[in-house]
C-alpha cells in the first residue's frame, strides 16, 4: 500500500472577504440561488474578485484536482489492487481523504457540486443496498454502485448531479455503509505526516533531482517503498512551500520540463504497478 498526496491543492471555498465582490455574487445568483457560503472558487469565474489575492496565481484551478483525482481514480493501483490511499491537502487548510474504490464524477460540475457538498457536510457516505432495496432514501451527494464498476461513461446518465461512485473490492457490489469522502479542517501537510508515520516521503517537482536514468518515472517508482507517500503539487504555478517541502524525504523531478499533476500521476503509478506485490 502507497499513498498519494496532492499537496497545497488550488482547491477552496470562496474567502469571506469575496462574497460583496460583483464577480462571487452574479455567479452565486446565477448557479446557486444567490447562496455564496460553501462555492467553490474558481478563477474561470471569479477572477476579478480573485486577482489581487495572495497567492492568486496558485489558486482557483479546481479542475485541475479533478483531473489528478480521475486520473487517481482510475488507475487499476486503487480501483482493482487496493493499493493505494488518495489524499487531497487544500489550499484552505483541509484535508480530504477517499475511501478504497471510490470513482470521482467525470463531469467537471459534477466533481465541484460534490466537493461543496463536502465541505457543507464533511462526509461523503455510500447507501447500503438494502436500503435502496426497502425504498429509503440515498444520499444527495453520492450513490453505491451496484453496478460492480463500468465503463468510461458510467455516470455521465444519471439523474444526480453530485454523484461518487463505489465499487467493492475486485469489482464487486458494495454491502455496507462506507465512507467515500472526507473533510477536515485546519489540518496541515505535516498533521498527515505524522498522523499516517508514512516510511518515506517522496516528492516529484521540477526542481527535484532528475535521476541518471533513462527511464527516470520507472527509477523514482522502484525508489518507493511500501507504506511510503508520493506527493504532488495541485496548483497550476509555482513550487512546494516550506510547509509541504521540509516534511519531503526526497524530492525528484521526472521530466526535464514542467508537467500537469494528472500526466505525472498516470506515469508514476502506471510504473509503481510493474513492481511485484506480495
Amino acid at each position: 500500500m502507497i499513498s498519494l498526496v496532492i499537496a497545497e491543492s488550488a482547491l477552496e471555498m470562496v474567502p469571506p472577504e469575496l462574497y460583496g465582490h460583483p464577480a462571487v455574487r452574479a455567479h452565486a445568483r446565477r448557479t446557486r440561488g444567490g447562496k455564496r457560503q460553501n462555492m467553490l472558487l474558481d478563477n474561470s469565474w471569479h477572477y476579478a474578485a480573485m486577482k489581487d489575492m495572495p497567492d492568486a496565481a496558485r489558486r482557483g484551478r479546481p479542475d485541475l484536482v479533478h483531473l489528478a483525482l480521475v486520473t487517481a481514480t482510475s488507475a487499476p493501483l486503487y480501483r482493482l489492487r487496493r493499493a493505494l490511499e488518495v489524499y487531497v491537502h487544500t489550499a484552505d487548510g483541509c484535508m480530504i481523504s477517499l475511501g478504497p474504490g471510490v470513482r470521482i464524477p467525470k463531469s467537471y460540475h459534477r466533481f465541484a457540486g460534490l466537493v461543496e457538498t463536502l465541505y457543507e457536510t464533511g462526509v461523503i457516505e455510500a447507501a447500503t443496498r438494502d436500503s435502496h432495496a426497502s425504498g429509503g432514501s440515498k444520499d444527495a451527494s453520492c450513490r453505491t454502485d451496484c453496478d460492480g464498476g463500468g465503463g468510461d461513461d458510467d455516470d455521465d446518465d444519471d439523474d444526480n448531479n453530485n454523484t461518487v461512485h463505489h465499487s467493492g473490492k475486485d469489482g464487486a457490489p458494495a454491502r455496507e455503509e462506507t465512507v467515500l469522502m472526507r473533510l477536515e479542517h485546519n489540518r496541515t501537510f505535516a498533521d498527515l505526516v505524522r498522523a499516517k508515520k508514512f516510511s518515506k516521503v517522496v516528492g516529484l517537482s521540477s526542481l527535484g533531482t532528475l535521476p541518471d536514468s533513462p527511464r527516470p518515472y520507472e527509477y523514482v517508482a522502484q525508489s518507493v517503498p511500501d507504506a511510503a507517500a508520493i506527493v504532488i503539487g495541485g496548483f497550476q504555478k509555482g513550487h512546494f512551500s516550506d510547509g509541504v517541502s521540509g516534511h519531503l524525504d526526497e524530492v525528484y523531478a521526472v521530466d526535464t520540463s514542467p508537467l500537469e499533476a494528472h500526466v505525472v500521476i498516470a506515469r508514476i503509478l502506471y510504473e509503481y504497478e510493474k513492481k511485484p506485490f506480495m
